[in-house]
């Protein structure tokens, strides 16, 4: 039986629609603060509970931070499709894949949020896995056969490096460029490190 969480008067109540408001909270203040500053109480203020509720779920703000941005996975399980094709145009396709994913809202506040806080623990670790694990796996396999791993690698790097510079450091002119353009200058870079032309 669920154990009942007495919340403070004006408090949302627990239940899904709460567990999945409080995960949208903790995107957000991940995103903006960064791990190490986003805490548990400002993410109970966001969603509008207490933060006694936010343990209830979650246990612990590492486990919050762990479901928080599990998001971020789901949409990466669709770029073996991309990467089908022609391997003369796969750095227009994967660059319009980075971008478009990184311009739909809660895809990119989610990757905003764990780009944020890869300097901290666990943020560091989840990251690392995520692309030595998954995603440097499918691009090196549709890289050209040299190095397809270290290829794959730089194609990572330019991910974060776009995250950084135009999500969260917001630098310009690249952070106020339409997404059309920022594909135009990504693509031939993209190509170079996996197709080798």
């Amino acid at each position: 039986m669920r154990q009942t969480i007495t919340t403070s008067p004006g408090r949302r109540p627990g239940g899904m629609n709460t567990h999945a408001a409080i995960l949208v909270a903790a995107q957000k203040r991940f995103a903006e603060a960064g791990y190490d500053h986003a805490t548990i109480r400002s993410v109970a203020a966001e969603a509008g509970v207490d933060p006694a509720l936010i343990l209830h779920f979650f246990k612990s703000k590492e486990q919050l931070f762990a479901e928080a941005i599990q998001p971020i996975y789901d949409p990466f399980e669709t770029l073996p499709t991309v990467l089908q094709g022609d391997i003369a145009t796969i750095g227009k396709r994967v660059a319009t894949y980075m971008v478009d994913f990184l311009e739909d809202h809660e895809q990119g506040q989610t990757a905003v949020a764990l780009v944020r806080a890869s300097v901290s623990e666990p943020a560091h670790t989840i990251l690392k896995e995520l692309f030595e694990n998954r995603i440097i796996e499918v691009l090196a396999a549709a890289a050209i056969d040299d190095r397809p791993r270290l290829r794959a690698n730089f194609v990572c790097s330019h991910y974060i490096g776009l995250v950084m510079a135009r999500y969260i450091n917001k630098v310009e002119p690249l952070a106020s460029v339409q997404k059309e353009e920022v594909v135009t200058f990504l693509a031939p870079a993209l190509q170079h490190y996996l197709g080798g032309s």
